[in-house]
């Protein structure tokens, strides 16, 4: 059951880190002239943060949260939810009173 619960909670965390990350993006134009995308890219917006347990079948958390610049998902989390952590807060072990 354990296993099954750290498989859910890595699973959220990658999608988690692939939404940040796919928020982001960098300026590659040679002519230093920002494009449409990294304009959005830079503005603050809203994420969804979905929290399950047992590979999606019970909903423990579904919130639109707004995400600040230079988040990452452990910043996303805190400033969300209730998490324990483990590894000088680098591991999440627990969010809102779920433990792996």
């Amino acid at each position: 059951m354990k296993k099954i619960r750290l498989s859910c909670l890595v699973l959220i965390i990658f999608v988690l880190m692939m939404t940040v990350t796919a928020c982001g993006g960098k300026d590659v134009n040679p002519n230093n002239e920002k494009s449409n995308f990294v304009e959005k890219a830079n503005d603050i917006g809203n994420v969804t943060l979905l929290v399950t347990r047992d590979f999606g079948n019970q909903i423990i958390l579904n919130k639109d949260v707004e995400i600040k610049k230079d988040w990452n998902v452990i910043d996303l989390l805190e400033a969300s939810t209730e998490i324990t952590t483990k590894w000088d807060g680098n591991f999440v072990t627990g969010i809102n009173g779920l433990k792996v």
